[in-house]
């Protein structure tokens, strides 16, 4: 090609054209466009994505696509107006086609960063993480929350493992360093809400958190309390949460048999107790007492998972902290029978069932520690000092309280005995189980217990003791009936209330005629003329009430 011009030496020649385009300026404006409506309806996930790359991908993209449509225009023009060009210089074909490779390794690495490697939290990319997240909660957006819940699957064992750092707690950290983000990571995640889609869209987000939790040999930091509480307490409110479909291999099949949430968030008792000072079993009591029976039910059914790993990973003898306040706020159920007294009520009662709830879990919490094959026998079956107690002297306190509720009820007479006898007597005294060592020590201390308090009457009469008296004898009452043997749980604990009442009742009677009256509950009566108690018994068909008289000692 013979130069056209010569510029001190360099030989020009005209720019030629190809009859066909291969990427023009027009395809440019078109696959532009088709890019912006591509991009303004993707979904947030891939928006997200793209924004939390290592990469500053959206500045990136777009100096590259300006100065891709500004090449495209640039060769166009030259080639149109034939301007001169070094004679060695790239066809129009050539440049057009290294543009659109340009253009299409925009298209790929974007595919490559929001779909096939999407980003996670990580030392190239940790501060724009957190400040995106932060963003996107703040914002509040329901949409994109539900989205973010899913998406953070693939950051949580990062976050995890540069938040459990033993420097984290220390005060020469840099304020840049990724051990604190990781940690302000930990706190901003538990947001309520944000826990609140998690639970209802993504459950697979708080497994694998609980899961990466647990294989940390230790928790360092106090971080991850908060968020374990707050998903712990949005599972159990939320009643078609996954958690709720865990409920036995009969009725929920694979996930009830292997219990795959139940397991990570409750099942290990080591990782609990290291959480920090607010363990999944802390939930507010404003929340509590708008409970549901089914959540209560689930509440106790989530300690009692605990309880079981306690006991399987021998920690009988370290107090449990999160254990023993668990212990408390399920007890505070006991409240709701109250208010049942001197009404008829339906079984179906809220408060009838939440209390049902409450006695389900004091006996299948006894069960768990029957159930162990090394569970310690107890040094001293009498608790002298109130700090030596362990959980024996805690699942008996947990009997007493269900007790004295349940005594609360004193009419009508029938409510009072389906509530003290068939709730709670029968199912706490009188159920047939093995005659474990366990067992004996739980039962030993229950009587223990309510013979202390019937014991305290001596020294002053109280309104407690009262009620101790009152429910004993209308379950137990004087005698045997056929059915009962001398080795039931209550025997020992019946012959102690019968000798009270025979020989202080009536010198109650003269004293304090309210407080005795208190010692009376259902179809147990004091008959004034003969100075002896009464209880009738409904009799067989076509037979009236079987009434059973107890005479008293004379003061």
């Amino acid at each position: 090609m013979e130069c056209t011009w010569n510029l001190w030496g360099l030989c020009l020649v005209k720019a030629g054209s190809n009859t066909e385009t291969i990427f023009g300026f027009s395809e440019f404006l078109s696959g532009l466009a088709l890019l912006i409506i591509v991009y303004t309806i993707t979904d947030f996930r891939y928006k997200f994505r793209i924004s939390v790359s290592r990469l500053n991908f959206n500045k990136f993209v777009y100096f590259l696509i300006a100065g891709i449509g500004v090449g495209t225009l640039i060769t166009e023009v030259w080639v149109a107006q034939s301007w001169p060009t070094v004679r060695w210089n790239l066809s129009q074909a050539a440049w057009q086609g290294l543009l659109a490779v340009i253009l299409l390794s925009v298209i790929v690495m974007w595919l490559w960063y929001a779909f096939i490697n999407p980003p996670k939290f990580g030392e190239s990319n940790y501060k724009k993480y957190s400040s995106k997240l932060y963003q996107a909660i703040l914002k509040g957006n329901e949409d994109e929350l539900k989205i973010l819940s899913d998406e953070l699957v693939l950051s949580i064992p990062n976050i995890v493992r540069f938040a459990n750092n033993h420097e984290a707690n220390t005060e020469n950290l840099p304020n840049d360093h990724i051990a604190l983000y990781a940690n302000d990571m930990a706190l901003l995640l538990a947001n309520k809400k944000l826990c609140e889609f998690i639970v209802a869209k993504a459950p697979h987000t708080a497994l694998v958190l609980f899961d990466e939790l647990a294989k940390q040999q230790q928790i360092h930091v106090n971080s991850f309390c908060t968020l374990a509480s707050n998903l712990s307490a949005e599972f159990i409110r939320n009643k078609n949460s996954l958690i709720y479909h865990e409920d036995s291999a009969y009725d929920s099949g694979l996930l009830g048999h292997i219990k795959p949430l139940s397991s990570s968030m409750y099942g290990n008792y080591k990782l609990l107790e290291s959480l920090g000072h607010k363990s999944v079993f802390d939930i507010d009591y404003r929340e509590r007492d708008g409970w549901d029976a089914e959540q209560v039910e689930m509440y106790g059914k989530s300690i009692i998972t605990c309880f079981k790993s306690y006991l399987a990973q021998n920690y009988w003898g370290i107090h449990s902290y999160i254990l023993h306040r668990a212990l408390s706020d399920m007890e505070s159920f006991k409240f709701e029978i109250t208010g049942l007294n001197n009404s008829s009520f339906n079984w179906k009662d809220p408060s009838y069932q939440k209390f049902r709830m409450l006695i389900e879990f004091v006996s299948n919490l006894s069960k768990a520690l029957e159930e162990h094959d090394n569970t310690p026998n107890c040094l001293s079956l009498r608790v002298r000092e109130r700090g030596h107690t362990d959980l024996y002297d805690k699942i008996a306190d947990l009997y007493c309280e269900c007790i004295h509720a349940a005594a609360y009820i004193s009419s009508p007479i029938e409510s009072c005995w389906d509530i003290q006898y068939c709730l709670v007597w029968s199912s706490l005294f009188k159920q047939h189980r093995e005659k474990t060592e366990a067992r004996k020590i739980l039962m030993h201390k229950v009587r223990r217990q309510i013979y202390e308090s019937i014991k305290e009457m001596d020294k002053w009469p109280n309104y407690k003791a009262t009620r101790f008296l009152s429910i004993c004898l209308n379950t137990m009452w004087t005698g045997k009936s056929p059915e009962q043997t001398s080795d039931e749980d209550h025997e020992a604990l019946r012959k102690v209330v019968v000798q009270w009442f025979k020989n202080n009742y009536l010198a109650l009677v003269e004293d304090n005629p309210k407080l005795a009256e208190s010692c009376l509950t259902g179809s147990v009566s004091f008959d004034h003329k003969n100075k002896s108690l009464t209880k009738s018994f409904r009799g067989g068909m076509g037979k009236g009430d079987i009434v059973h008289h107890f005479p008293l000692n004379k003061p």
